[in-house]
This record gives C-alpha cells, structure tokens and sequence, in this order.
C-alpha cells in the first residue's frame, strides 16, 4: 500500500494456511481455504520495523470413489522465501502440503444364524464401531480489544498468533455443546516510535453441533482450529488503544459408537455334505479420545557474533 514506507531489507517471511470448507460428492473431494502471507521488513527511510499482510485463496480437487465419504484436511506451508523486486514490491513464493484423510463405510453382509437341513454354526461375539457421525460448523467472531494501561499506544501491526483450547464438551440428545478459549497474541509498533510490543487476550468461545441420533453413550472426538483473523484500530481521541477484531473459526466432530454381533465364523450339516466359506474382513474398533496438557520450560540464548577476520577474541 502507498502509506507503507518502501522496503529496505526483508526480516522474515511466514505463510499461514487455513482450510475454510471440505466437501465430497460426485466422486470429486474439493479443497477450498486461504493462506495468510505476512512479510516483516525494515523501511527505506527510517530503518524501522514495519509489516505487510495479505490473504491469497487456493483451491484443490481430488478424484474419490462414489459413496458417503467423509474427509479431514491439514494445510502446512513447508517451504516460503521473499524478495523485493522494487521498493514497493514484494514476490513470494511458497510450498504448500494438503495432508487428507477421506474415510467411508461400507455394509457388508455377514452369515449370523440359519436353520434346518441338521445344520450347526459356530458363532463368535465381536465388537466393531458402527455408522460414523460427524459434523462441522464455521462461525465468525467478533470483540473490541483494549490495550493494557501500561502498554503504549497502538501505531502498526507486526505479527498476529492464535489459539484454540477446547475446555467442556457435552452430548444432549443430538447435540453437541463445547465451550473454550480463544487466545490471541499480536506484536506491534506503537505509534510515534520505540521498540515492538507484545499483547495478549483470552476470549471465551462456545458452538452448538447438530448431530443426529447422538447421545451420551458416543465416543467423540472434537477439534476447534483452522483461526483466521482480521484487526482494525479504533482511534479514540488522540491515542488509538482499542482494536476492533473479527475471527473466522471452525469446529468439527467426529462421533462414533461400538456394537456388539455375532456372526458365524464356522458350521457344517449333520445330513449334507457341506465345507463353509470365510471371508476376512476388516473391522474398526472406537477407542477413547486421551489428552492431557504437558508444560515445556526451555531457554533462548543469543548466539555471541563472530569476531572480525584477523583478530582474535578477547582483544
């Protein structure tokens, strides 16, 4: 934009996808989302630091077998550089992987009782998962920000972070009701000058899931991610300490219950001469959903610089 000074020497450059709707049908998985490209650099006149976002979409097909199919997507950006072609121009170039996991389930008939003819069955109790339910839901977010009182006044943004901790989550008869928290951490410049300067809030969140024939006896698993945001300043007066922000958030579900059948896994006929037939199926068994946070400490060191050629250290 014009009122960005021009840029001197590009800091850092991070690229930040967000898949935004995975839908499956006709034997096609479309892939739709936007990348966030954010570019930290130093200006050409007063060397300081300034930074320059911009939302770019994607989109990708992928052929599948026909049939109810449900699918999960991960975005990861493995690979970004940038370079400035003028002063007022920026080229980026990135790698982006699409990790999926599309998933569906097919009936299969299998023998669990017959009669007559002095035929006897072996039959063998099994427990496998049965129908998958799952659901997901988008919704936009949106708060004022205030700056703490000790924090100076907002001049530009730098960076911007977040994330998504589910806290609660509760089936009711179809429905499936998780609360959370949404943290947000941005970097800025205040305005007038001075070094970069870091704020963080905590906004609670909570949707509501349809989810058919659900109830409590389900295992279900729940993801909150996939934030995208937006940060406008508000400018009270002479100061601007108020942000006025908007987020883009999805939930997802993914339910699943285990029966219990009986099929027969051997027989023969005491009046006929008779040889049975097996087949080999694969089954999927639900498992509990286990998480536990875990608190890692470490320490950031400074690399010292390296002396100048011909001179030796100490001196």
């Amino acid at each position: 934009p014009d009122y960005e000074p021009e840029v001197f020497r590009v800091l850092k450059t991070r690229v930040s996808p967000a898949v935004q709707q995975v839908r499956a049908g006709g034997g096609r998985l479309e892939i739709s989302g936007s990348c966030t490209v954010s570019v930290l650099y130093l200006g050409e006149d007063t060397h300081t630091l300034h930074a320059v976002r911009q939302s770019v979409p994607f989109s990708k097909s992928l052929d599948l077998p026909e049939g109810e199919i449900t699918a999960r997507c991960v975005p990861r950006c493995y690979h970004v550089n940038a370079r400035a072609v003028s002063g007022r121009r920026l080229e980026v170039r990135c790698g982006l992987s699409l990790r999926v996991r599309a998933m569906r389930q097919v009936p299969h008939p299998v023998l669990t009782d017959a009669a007559g003819d002095g035929v006897q069955l072996h039959r063998k109790e099994v427990t496998c998962c049965g129908k998958r339910v799952t659901a997901e839901k988008n919704c936009t977010l949106s708060e004022d920000l205030q700056l703490g009182d000790a924090k100076p006044a907002f001049g530009s943004l730098l960076d911007a972070c977040y994330q998504v901790g589910i806290t609660e989550t509760k089936l009711v008869e179809g429905k499936l009701i998780c609360r959370g928290d949404l943290t947000t951490r941005l970097l800025y410049c205040p305005e007038g000058g001075g070094g970069p300067e870091s704020m963080e809030w905590s906004e609670p969140v909570s949707q509501i899931l349809e989810l058919p024939g659900v109830d409590d006896s389900w295992l279900c698993n729940v993801q909150a991610g996939q934030v995208t945001g937006s940060f406008e300043p508000v400018r009270n007066g002479d100061e601007c300490r108020t942000l006025s922000a908007e987020w883009n958030l999805t939930f997802s579900a993914c339910c699943d219950k285990n029966e219990t059948c009986s099929p027969a896994d051997d027989g023969y006929s005491c009046l006929f001469q008779s040889e049975p037939e097996t087949e080999t199926l694969p089954l999927w068994k639900a498992l509990s959903v286990l998480s536990q946070p875990v608190q890692v400490a470490g320490t950031c060191c400074r690399r010292p610089a390296k002396p100048p050629a011909g001179r030796k250290k100490g001196n």
